[in-house]
Parts: structure tokens; sequence; C-alpha cells
């Protein structure tokens, strides 16, 4: 792989999808005139938010140094951004149902690495009533 393809591919599939978790978490936080958000803010927000949690002089760096990359990128997310808006403008029933059909086969056709270039983290959240030994009671110890 060449430098210039992998500032290409690293910027569709790491670099861009970082900018995204962290926009989704300023818009969260923009919103926080209702109490609720912080509440509400569980499962898929966090997962799709949680590499918004990464160094941040690291992606300063990152994305200054692929800048091009990123901003074709941003471009590119605009008209992706336009082009779902006119399907709920439009009422456009079948075209969202595509367009997320069509998002959810391309993702359930990603290959499954158990090890990537960088390592996965997983956090595991359970409501549990509070009285003593709980945690045994579900770890099995």
């Amino acid at each position: 792989m060449t430098p210039e393809e992998h500032d290409a591919v690293t910027s569709v599939i790491s670099h861009f999808p970082h900018i995204v978790a962290a926009s989704l978490v300023h818009q969260a936080h923009h919103f926080e005139q209702f109490p609720l958000v912080k509440r509400f803010a569980a499962g898929g927000f966090r997962d799709i938010t949680r590499i918004a949690s990464s160094n941040p002089a690291m992606w300063r760096d990152i994305l200054l140094h692929n800048k091009h990359k990123i901003l074709d990128r941003f471009h590119e997310w605009k008209k992706e951004i336009n082009r779902i808006e006119t399907f709920v403008e439009q009422e456009d029933a079948e075209g969202l149902f595509s367009y997320f059909q069509d998002a959810k086969e391309y993702r359930d056709g990603l290959p499954l690495r158990k090890k990537g270039a960088i390592p996965a983290f997983y956090d595991l959240y359970v409501d549990v009533p509070d009285h003593p030994g709980v945690i045994s009671e579900i770890t099995g110890g």
C-alpha cells in the first residue's frame, strides 16, 4: 500500500469516524437543556461515540497531517447527509429503507477479525438490584 492509499483508506475507516463520533457528542452536549440527555445516552449512543474518548492531541495531529484526505471526506459527508435529508423531507419511505438496508448489508459483510491494527475494548453494563452478593450471582463466583 502506498502512503497515498494509506492516507485515503485511514481517512475513511478511522479518521473521519472519529470526527463523526466527536460531532455526535458535541451535538448531545448542546442539548443539555434537556436534563435527560445524559441518562438516555446509553447503548447505541455510547457504542457509536466510544472513540470520541480518544487522545485529543493525537487526533489533532492526525487530522492536520492528513488534511487533504479529511477535507475530501467532509465534501463526501455533506453529500451523504443531503441525500438522506432529502429522503426525510420527501417522506421517501423506500429511499430511507434502501439507505439503511444498503448500509446494513455492507456493514454485515465486513470481515470479522479478532485482532485489528488497534486492540478492541469493550464496556459491559448490567442493571442489577442493590443487594449484597449480586455481583457474585452474575459472575457465578
